[in-house]
Order: C-alpha cells, then sequence, then structure tokens
C-alpha cells in the first residue's frame, strides 16, 4: 500500500482489500474515487471492479451519509438489466473509506477520441442506454454521469452503463455538483439546482452529439442555436442519419429541462419515426 501526492493511499497489485479482494490492478482515479480490478476469493475468484468513494464531508456528519450510502446500496444490488453494469456488494474499509463492488466489463469506452462509430452505428448504442435509463427513471434512480467514459461497449456490441456513485447524491446538488463534467452535465447541475430524470436526458444527448462531432457542447449563451448548426453541418457531411435526427438531439439538450424530452422512451419512440426502425420501448 502507498499513498499519492494528495496523502490518499493506494492499494497495489496483489494487496487485499478487506481480507476478500485481491488487486490485480489500478484501473484509475480521480478527486471523488479510485477503482481497481480485483479478484473476489469468496466468489471463486470472480472477477470484479471494485471502487472506493472519498468521503469528502464533515465528521459529524458520516453517519447519515453512511445509513444513506446503505439504503440506497441495496436498492442498486437489486438492479439488473442487459445495459446496466451489475452492482454486486458494499461496504466500509477498516480506515472508513466506503467502497463497492460491480460486474467487471471487457469492452472499450465510446470517448470519441478513442473509438469512432459510423455515424448509423451510433442509434442502436443510443436506444440502449435509453432503455437503460428508462429502467432506473421508473425505480427513481438518476444515473447523474453520463458521458462516454462511462459507457462501456462489448465485443458483440452490448452497451454497458457503468458508475453509480453519483447516483446516492441524487437529492443533494451541492454534493451532486463535485461530478459535474463538463460538455455532459445538465446545466441546472452546474448551477446546483435540484435534478431530475432529464439531467440524464441531456447528457445522453450531450454523448450523441460527441460521437458525432467528435466533442460535447460546451455551455454557452446561444448554445442551442450552435449545437443544431454544428449537427446540421456533420450531417450533411454524411449520408446515413437523416437531418431530423439533429432535431432529436437538439431537443435532448435544450438548456431548459421543460423543452427536453419527458422519458428516455420517448427519445426511442422519436427515433422509430425519424428513422423508420421498430426498436421496443423499456
Amino acid at each position: 500500500m502507498k499513498h499519492n501526492r494528495t496523502g490518499e493511499r493506494t492499494f497495489g497489485v496483489g494487496e487485499w482489500i478487506e481480507n476478500r479482494y485481491r488487486v490485480l490492478s489500478l484501473v484509475g482515479g480521480g478527486g471523488m474515487s479510485t477503482l481497481y480490478r480485483s479478484i473476489d476469493e469468496a466468489k471463486e475468484g470472480q472477477p470484479v471492479a471494485l471502487k472506493i468513494v472519498k468521503l469528502d464531508i464533515p465528521a459529524a456528519d458520516v453517519p447519515e451519509r453512511l445509513k444513506r450510502f446503505q439504503r440506497e446500496f441495496q436498492l442498486l444490488t437489486q438492479l439488473r438489466h442487459p445495459n446496466l453494469v451489475s452492482v454486486y456488494d458494499y461496504g466500509m474499509t477498516a480506515e472508513g473509506e466506503l467502497y463497492f463492488t460491480m460486474e467487471w466489463i471487457e469492452g472499450q469506452n465510446l470517448d470519441p477520441g478513442e473509438r469512432l462509430l459510423e455515424p448509423n452505428a451510433t442509434i442502436p448504442v443510443i436506444v440502449q442506454i435509453c432503455r437503460a435509463l428508462a429502467y432506473l427513471h421508473a425505480r427513481g434512480i438518476i444515473h447523474g454521469d453520463l458521458k462516454p467514459s462511462n459507457v462501456l461497449m462489448t465485443h458483440d456490441d452490448q452497451v454497458k452503463i457503468v458508475d453509480f456513485g453519483v447516483a446516492l447524491e441524487a437529492g443533494m446538488p451541492d454534493l451532486r455538483s463535485s461530478y459535474y463534467s463538463p460538455g455532459y452535465s445538465a446545466p441546472e447541475v452546474r448551477r446546483r439546482h435540484a435534478v431530475d430524470c432529464r439531467a440524464d436526458l441531456y447528457s445522453l444527448g450531450a454523448l450523441w452529439y460527441a460521437l458525432l462531432v467528435g466533442e460535447p457542447p460546451m455551455f454557452m449563451v446561444g448554445m442551442e442555436r450552435l449545437v443544431r448548426l454544428t449537427l446540421l453541418e456533420a450531417l450533411d457531411n454524411q449520408s446515413s442519419l437523416p437531418r431530423e435526427i439533429g432535431d432529436v438531439i437538439g431537443r435532448l439538450t435544450a438548456t431548459l429541462p421543460a423543452e427536453r424530452y419527458t422519458s428516455a422512451n420517448e427519445a426511442i419512440e422519436a427515433i422509430n419515426r425519424i428513422v423508420g426502425s421498430t426498436y421496443t420501448l423499456e
């Protein structure tokens, strides 16, 4: 075990976490969490993704936060959907760090700088994400950090949404704003306003925009007009997607939540009308 420059500890290959999880590799880390690929020795060596979450809150607030964490993760461990990573277990280390484990997915994320999709290939990807979001929203869960790095594609083109760390902060705007992802988070997240499922729909539109344009839309005055103009230019340079897809993305990324679709299923219906597809609703 060692500590980084900020004083936070990290585990090395072969080290144990809570005498149950053996670290295979450090996948990545940020200001709020660290992710490891590990083996769960209690489940016959099953590979898992283990995330340790930093509790950046006053000590007096820890007991209540832990109660919320346990209550909400009990719900997350019950979620099962083909387009969502499965959450397995949660707990606290002896040092007082929260952690949870998830299904380990072999796949590549949707970072437009690393993975290029043909424009028409983005539609089944977006529909799969819509189904996962509709499943979450029907259960009162907002993902809260939908972006290319949190969406994986397996070798058989199945989409898996990962990382539910922000989902725990649905009703706490100040904490949720700590996870603000420029270009992908809805304006109301940046402004620390209350959010609902339409914040995820904004992120969905921003992700689709990035897959077509190569980068997400940056929030600014007059953004909606710029989004539509840039999309139309991108769509005009290829022939596999109709220009009306730009209207769908424009509505998803509307600045005001009231101007977006009301559900992920409604977005699937719009796609079906435009491209003549028959994608089923969640």
